[in-house]
């Protein structure tokens, strides 16, 4: 299941999904997501997801698709938390990837203090990324909601469907949960203790519901109930199912463990 958004697959310009989840993030955070590009998105600008409530006078971060750069750009906002901001990652070979699913993992590591460049996946390969960062500092946080399919100005919305909008407090960086996700594996039985927000955009909730159940119901305007659904499996895997879903997160459990252990070690 989906939300469409825009004037095409949603309700309107105005359409979004304000979440319920605010914490001001951790210096190792990972996002997923399904996504369908039909068009630019309002003011050529189309928002997946930014950090900054409705209304509200920056975002920290801001994941979208840019019809000038014709791919997809993932910006964070200088230490100084107000509006400037850098492109962390420009991701090549996005500009042609519309009127088709698509999965998005993208993973961000500030724990070392310095700025690093977002590790990315998309259709579980990984992606090349170009940055402009001159000036940059370091990242900042705020405790904003993130809001869905538009920005805090609700003129940058989403032309198309979103699904699945899943956030870990951890590094998800492997092939292998790339591969997951990209199969069809539920996002909650990635790395389910460090799940710390999951909505499943699935056009019937509304408000939205967060099934990791630690954050209030997302706050829902406009959208429409999506015609076009990703390949991901639903919420209830069904028991013939179960043995090679478990399968395939058991190993990427075990090779996510095995990196872990390698940099303790180094």
């Amino acid at each position: 299941m989906s939300r469409g958004f825009g004037t095409t697959y949603g309700a309107g310009t105005a359409d979004y999904i304000q979440a319920g989840f605010r914490s001001s993030g951790s210096d190792k955070r990972s996002y997923f997501v399904w996504m369908y590009r039909n068009g630019n998105g309002g003011g050529g600008t189309g928002n997946i997801f930014s950090k900054s409530a409705i209304g509200g006078s920056s975002s920290s971060e801001l994941f979208y698709y840019s019809s000038a750069d014709a791919c997809l750009k993932y910006d964070r906002c200088n230490a100084s938390g107000v509006t400037t901001s850098r492109t962390l990652c420009n991701l090549s070979g996005t500009s042609g990837l519309s009127g088709t699913w698509m999965s998005i993992l993208l993973t961000h590591d500030q724990s070392s203090g310095a700025l690093t460049s977002p590790v990315v996946w998309y259709n579980a390969v990984p992606n090349s990324t170009s940055q402009n960062i001159a000036g940059f500092v370091a990242t900042s946080n705020n405790t904003d909601p993130y809001v869905l399919g538009n920005g805090r100005t609700t003129v940058q919305v989403w032309d198309g469907f979103l699904a699945h909008f899943t956030v870990w407090d951890d590094i998800l960086f492997g092939r292998r949960e790339a591969q997951a996700l990209t199969a069809g594996v539920h996002p909650m039985l990635v790395a389910p203790p460090n799940c710390v927000c999951y909505l499943p955009l699935d056009g019937i909730h509304s408000p939205e519901l967060d099934f990791t159940f630690r954050n209030p119901p997302g706050i829902v305007s406009g959208t429409k109930f999506g015609v076009s659904q990703p390949p991901s499996a639903p919420m209830y895997i069904a028991p013939q199912d179960r043995p090679r879903q478990i399968a395939v997160m058991q190993a990427a459990a075990a090779a996510a463990a095995a990196r872990q252990l390698a940099v303790t070690v180094t």
